[in-house]
């Protein structure tokens, strides 16, 4: 079969364009499955190395190699140490759940802004208990990623299910691995093919790339290569690596020669390791790279990745104005400090820009709009009071990511005004008058009071309730007092040209003159809500502001239930879920808006209640309320009662559900409700005993495990044997250990076998043959099967007896039907 050659690209970090700094933590399958076929192997090895390579060699820190925990029970699991990626051994089993929980503290205990788990297998891995574990860490920590490589299978299993990287050959391995280096560490690959050896590839560099990263990986055991990179009259040789050889060579021939090995499963070449080569380069001003492959058997995939010396800047406002609803932020690519206005060479590197919002623990991407000079622009909405955000912009392809240092948006809190108003001039003094004369009898008239300053009048006060409940209209009113606390009546508000309005959220609404005092009425916003109010006093000379004010606006929640929900026949100890009836809540109001509390007041403790919002549980315990957050998915209740005992006559469940908000949890908001079932089939004995039916079965399934491995017989640890078709060719058989054969270690009852043919090949028992060699309590018992076997004594050859000398004499010679000897050493 012709050589082929992967070359893998895969990429450092941009160190020039900030970016997230990435943990990796890869689980390696070391079952005995990854030792049988050889290019999964050898793949599963080159995975820890290249990302030792590309990762550890740079920051230890942040690489972190596990395998599974094997044993009975089971074992620790390892932490391989970069000495050991090359030549850590296989074990048997594949038990995923102890290794993905160790991955999973690895990965919280991390500081690095993301962590990627990666399980490499061979396998299609199904765990329930590991899909759960890796399911919650995803859930709880956004950080965290998780991945399969998956390598010479076609099927995810349950627990890599969606999120699964297939490799069925080497150019699988290439794309995989630079794609996944490429998006982690914010880099572009490219990769290709190569027909033959000997043939060069031109690397194209385009603007903006400062380095450029190569990895080579020999897609099939044995096969070597050799390349290198010019870069003008720099010529730099790829460094290649071995991996140690995966079988012996013996049995590497005896399974070419009886096995059914499969052409993707059979090594090819002498040496049964795998070539693993990688090179990074600083890019040259005007110099084209360009890839040679030396020597190489067949078809070369080939990968570059290459590392943009690119900065992304950002710009927005550090802090905006209380009433501000919207602000711009503004996002440009650097090179060198140099704005980067070139789109078609934007366009090919598929670079396309968003803007990242940070708040209380959330995250908000928003599309930016790139525009002809090569600045991107997205306009914020801002709707809260008072709040910060933490803005960071991204360049990002499917397989990098720039990304711009932090930048906090801070809005002002809304200030509080001081009540200041404009003195008015006082009145001119009144004209004196004559007295009257005698002939005129008229009385002299009342001089009129004079008016009181604006400005020593009073601040307007709005007073507001702590809460009121939505939907409601309200009335706002405001009386004119003057400093001596008298209120003005509507003639005097007339005469001074007063006006008021009443700021409702950042809106102004325009009072009317009803009497002596303004008013106006405004529906209330029909959601929860907390209402900022404000009274404005307008007079020609300026203007009077009341304090701010604030009320909470309550949805109008009310629950409405049945009295009663009969669960019809329960059988007795079911699962907690089995049996469910909905809550008809719709006869309710506002409860998709209101948290809601459920609380339990009967006596019985045996009994399992359990509320279902959704698909999420909620176990409901007595004395113990359970708050519900606001939301519009249904509610169902599970009614489990105690198995293997007698269930009370009147056994049921007794819940109050009422609005969490204390202030709205009344009696007239709230509601009860009884669950039971009409009847309770009681529990089977085998239910009641199926647990210690299991146990015993369980033991004594152990014992026959146990017994099966303790009880066949091993070869000594030493012993080989020697085969040769002539007495005088048998010195020159390097011989070969008796565990290596065919059958030569003990199995599961079993005992150590090893069967030679008619010919003198060692074969399997199953097959025919003419002598047998079996383990006997550290000794060989031989079987001659119906064969001729004699012994050489003193010279001669000597039949002998089954019966008289049923064990092998270490180090005599024996001959069988006169075709071939054996000797065998222990």
């Amino acid at each position: 079969m012709s050589a082929l050659v992967v070359v893998i690209a895969a990429a450092l970090a941009v160190e020039a364009a900030p970016r997230e700094d990435v943990h990796h933590v890869l689980v390696l399958d070391d079952s005995g499955s990854m030792e049988t076929d050889f290019d999964v192997h050898g793949f599963a090895l080159a995975v820890p190395q290249l990302f030792q390579r590309m990762v550890g060699e740079k920051n230890p820190e942040r690489l972190t190699v596990l395998t599974l925990a094997q044993g009975s029970p089971l074992g620790p699991v390892r932490h391989l140490t970069p000495g050991e990626y090359l030549r850590y051994e296989r074990e048997n089993g594949t038990f995923y759940a102890k290794a993905i929980a160790e991955a999973i503290q690895v990965a919280e205990a991390s500081r690095a802004a993301r962590v990627e788990i990666a399980l490499v297998t061979d396998a299609e891995p199904s765990d329930p208990l590991a899909r759960a574990a890796i399911d919650r860490a995803l859930q709880a920590d956004a950080r965290i990623g998780f991945g399969c490589f998956q390598l010479g299978t076609s099927d995810a299993g349950d627990l890599c299910v969606g999120r699964t990287h297939f490799a069925r050959d080497g150019f699988d391995m290439a794309r995989l691995m630079a794609t996944h280096l490429a998006a982690s560490f914010g880099s572009i690959p490219r990769w290709g093919r190569i027909e033959r050896g000997g043939e060069r590839v031109p690397i194209p560099l385009g603007r903006y790339v400062s380095r450029l990263h190569v990895l080579l990986l020999g897609a099939r055991a044995g096969e070597d290569f050799a390349a290198e990179l010019a870069l003008g009259g720099d010529v730099r040789s790829v460094v290649i690596d071995h991996t140690r050889p995966m079988m012996p060579a013996d049995l590497l021939v005896q399974a070419a020669r009886t096995g059914s090995k499969s052409p993707m499963e059979l090594p090819v070449g002498p040496r049964p390791r795998l070539a693993l080569g990688t090179l990074s380069s600083e890019a040259k001003a005007g110099v084209e790279p360009e890839l040679r492959l030396v020597r190489a058997d067949g078809p070369v995939a080939w990968g570059v990745i290459l590392e943009y010396d690119l900065e992304v800047a950002l710009e927005a406002p550090a802090t905006i104005e209380p009433s501000a609803e919207r602000f711009v932020a503004r996002a440009h690519l650097t090179h060198r400090g140099l704005h980067v206005d070139d789109l078609e060479a934007l366009r090919e590197l598929g670079l396309g820009p968003t803007l990242v919002i940070a708040r209380d623990g959330r995250r908000e991407s928003i599309a930016m709009t790139l525009d002809a000079s090569g600045w991107a622009q997205v306009e914020v909405q801002a709707p809260l009071p008072e709040a910060s955000w933490a803005l960071v912009a991204r360049f990002t392809s499917s397989t990098a990511d720039l990304a711009s240092p932090e930048v906090i948006v801070t809005r002002d809190n809304p200030a509080r005004l001081d009540v200041t108003a404009t003195p008015e001039p006082a009145p001119p003094a009144p004209t004196p008058q004559p007295p009257p004369t005698p002939a005129s009898p008229t009385p002299s008239p009342t001089p009129a009071p004079a008016p009181t300053p604006i400005s020593a009048w009073l601040p307007p006060t709005l007073t507001l309730p702590e809460w009121t409940i939505e939907g409601q209209t309200m009335t706002y009113t405001l009386t004119v007092v003057s400093a001596d606390g008298r209120a003005l009546a509507g003639d005097e508000i007339r005469a001074h040209s007063l006006a008021a309005t009443i700021v409702l959220d950042g809106r102004e609404h325009a009072m009317s003159l009803a009497g002596d005092r303004f008013e106006v009425s405004h529906p209330l916003p029909a959601a929860p809500h907390t209402l900022q109010a404000e009274l404005v006093l307008r007079h020609p000379g300026g203007e009077i502001r009341s304090a701010p004010a604030r009320m909470e606006i309550l949805p109008d929640a009310v629950v409405r239930l049945l009295p009663s929900h009969d669960l019809g026949t329960v059988p007795a100890g079911c699962d907690l879920d089995a049996h469910c009836q909905p809550l008809d809540l719709t006869h309710g109001r506002a409860l998709d808006r209101a948290a809601l509390t459920v609380t339990r007041t009967d006596p019985y403790d045996d009994l399992t209640v359990t509320l279902l919002r959704g698909d999420e549980p909620h176990r409901l315990r007595r004395d113990h309320p359970l708050t519900l957050p606001p939301s519009s998915a249904p509610i169902a209740i599970c009614w489990a009662p105690p198995g293997c005992t007698e269930a009370p006559a009147d056994l049921h469940a007794a819940l109050t559900i009422a609005p969490a908000d204390p202030r709205l949890a009344t009696s007239e908001r709230s509601a009860h409700t009884r669950v039971f079932a009409s009847a309770i089939t009681p529990s089977t004995w085998l239910a009641c005993n199926l647990w210690w039916c299991l146990i015993v079965i369980g033991t004594l399934l152990t014992l026959f495990i146990v017994w099966g491995y303790l009880r066949p017989h091993a070869f000594p640890a030493g012993a080989f044997i020697q085969v040769a078709d002539q007495e005088r060719r048998l010195a020159k058989d390097p011989g070969r250990p008796l565990r290596s054969v065919p059958h030569g270690r003990r199995g599961f009852y079993r005992t150590a076998t090893c069967a030679i043919d008619p010919s003198g090949f060692t074969v399997k028992r199953t097959r025919p043959h003419a002598v047998q060699l079996r383990a006997d309590r550290g000794r060989i018992a031989l079987y001659p099967r119906g064969s001729a076997v004699e012994r050489r004594q003193r010279g001669q050859w000597v039949p002998i007896d089954r019966r008289a000398e049923p064990f092998l004499l270490s180090g005599a010679t024996y001959r069988v039907n006169q075709r071939f000897v054996f000797r065998v050493l222990v």
